[in-house]
């Protein structure tokens, strides 16, 4: 089967906070903007991850930008889902929460979810002392289970991303344990490297599992301050890395069942703990550099998928 009709039909965008917005840009316009450079870059999707309560005023400014400039983006969970199998009141807010923002994407048109479950801290991830990361995903399994009842009828989908805290291997075994078709994953191309894990047998694993992606190239460096390991994990400008991103694509478009109109959503940049390369250039420049960098990406997949 040639697999070109479903890559032609996926969607490139951004990750919203990460892309550089000029200084002269208010607070209450950011949203905007970004819309306007994703409709200028010939963007169709965005990771939104901006502010958003799910309110009449928010659902309806955030429709009013979606219906202008042509873009479906991913949205994220309320902050409180991963307290939903916790019980108590704390549980039952979450449920609410996350019942209140199903409704949000009903009315919004759209069907994806999305959140990572670590905070690039060693305690939530599997390299953690206190709470061993094996009792940590038996309750994420056991989350994303209670998560699954409510999607379910919701008819609205959430996926996981392997966010620097546990590997492919480990995450196959919670979707597998969960067993929704609702729960999946948001593929990160490069995180693998971050926790000493080989990216390119990352999509591999998960690729049956995709539902949305963030698409980054990663490769190493050594720390300034020796010169053995362990390396130190750092963006790399598309091609120039270590991820097969290409392969990565055809690999979800064959294995998927969320191929046709995947979301494939560019994170990257030369700012910030990812691109310590960087950290001698000056800001204004290393800012523009990160502009470049994810405007060269998004023009690269824009062209892999027209093919």
């Amino acid at each position: 089967m040639n697999y070109d009709k479903i890559i032609s039909t996926m969607k490139v965008g951004f990750m919203a906070p990460f892309y550089p917005v000029p200084d002269t840009v208010k607070p209450e316009d950011k949203a905007e903007w970004l819309f306007k450079r994703s409709n200028e870059l010939n963007c169709k999707t965005i990771d939104y991850c901006l502010p958003f309560e799910d309110t009449d005023d928010d659902v309806s400014s955030l429709k009013s930008l979606m219906d202008r400039y042509d873009i479906e983006p991913d949205m994220r969970v309320p902050r409180s889902f991963f307290t939903l199998a916790d019980g108590g009141a704390e549980a039952a807010q979450a449920r609410k929460e996350l019942v209140a923002r199903c409704k949000s994407m009903h009315k919004l048109g759209l069907h994806i979810l999305r959140a990572g479950y670590g905070r690039n801290t060693i305690p939530t991830s599997r390299f953690s002392t206190d709470v061993k990361g094996q009792d940590q995903l038996k309750k994420l399994e056991k989350t994303l289970s209670t998560a699954a009842e409510i999607l379910e009828s919701e008819d609205i989908y959430f996926a996981l991303e392997n966010h620097c805290d546990f590997t492919a291997q480990q995450f196959v075994e919670v979707f597998e344990a969960v067993d929704s078709p609702y729960i999946g994953c948001a593929l990160d191309t490069g995180n693998g490297i971050i926790i000493f894990n080989d990216p390119n047998v990352e999509y591999k694993l998960l690729a049956p599992y995709v539902i949305t992606t963030h698409i980054k190239d990663m490769t190493a460096m050594a720390d300034p301050e020796k010169d053995h390991v362990p390396f130190m994990a750092c963006n790399a400008l598309m091609g120039e890395g270590i991820v097969d991103i290409e392969d990565a694509i055809e690999t979800v478009a064959r294995k998927s069942k969320h191929g046709r109109g995947l979301h494939l959503i560019v994170e990257t940049g030369t700012t910030g703990a990812w691109a310590p390369q960087f950290a001698g250039m000056p800001d204004d420049e290393r800012i523009a550099l990160s502009k470049t960098w994810y405007d060269t990406y998004i023009a690269k997949l824009l062209k892999f998928i027209d093919r």
